[in-house]
């Protein structure tokens, strides 16, 4: 590939600033998706694990 092909590729007809700026929002969102799924897994595993806990000192 040449210099020309890839300015042509990143330009994309002349929509590359909205078919980029695109993939950078769901780039995004599907990371905020990810790392609030896996905060909210450590969170229940903590409270799993404290309940757990309680039911032993019964």
């Amino acid at each position: 590939m040449t210099p020309t092909d890839l300015t042509s590729f990143f330009a994309m007809g002349g929509y590359g600033a909205f078919i980029w700026s695109a993939y950078a929002v769901v780039f995004l969102i599907v990371a905020a998706l990810t790392a609030e799924s896996l905060s909210s897994r450590a969170r229940a595993r903590r409270l799993l694990n404290q309940l757990d806990t309680e039911g032993e000192n019964r």
